[in-house]
């Protein structure tokens, strides 16, 4: 049976923020677990660039949960706002034909 081993690091991520009504911007730095673990076959003999590598999947991964929770919204407020379009458009179209009687 084979072990596993994990070791879980912190990695910082850094990004500008966009100001409100200031002109100057600020840095907020995040804080992030990054666990590494057999299941992510990472194989080297350096250990320095397998934790770098699992920080890079990490991220990687981090970046596509943002951009499919970025997409969920989307799709949510264009279906929010097609369903209200709807009754608007049949009331026009309702009174278009008692208007034209």
């Amino acid at each position: 049976i084979a072990k596993e081993s994990q070791e879980t690091v912190d990695v910082s991520e850094e990004f500008e923020l966009e100001p409100a009504k200031k002109k100057i911007s600020s840095k907020r730095r995040v804080k992030k677990k990054v666990t590494l673990s057999a299941d992510d076959n990472i194989i080297t003999d350096d250990p320095d660039a397998a934790l770098e590598l699992a920080k890079c999947i990490s991220q990687t991964e981090a970046e596509e949960a943002e951009a499919a929770e970025a997409a969920r919204k989307v799709h949510a407020t264009h279906a929010r706002i097609v369903t209200e379009s709807v009754p608007d458009l049949l009331r026009r179209s309702l009174m278009a034909e008692v208007l034209k009687v």
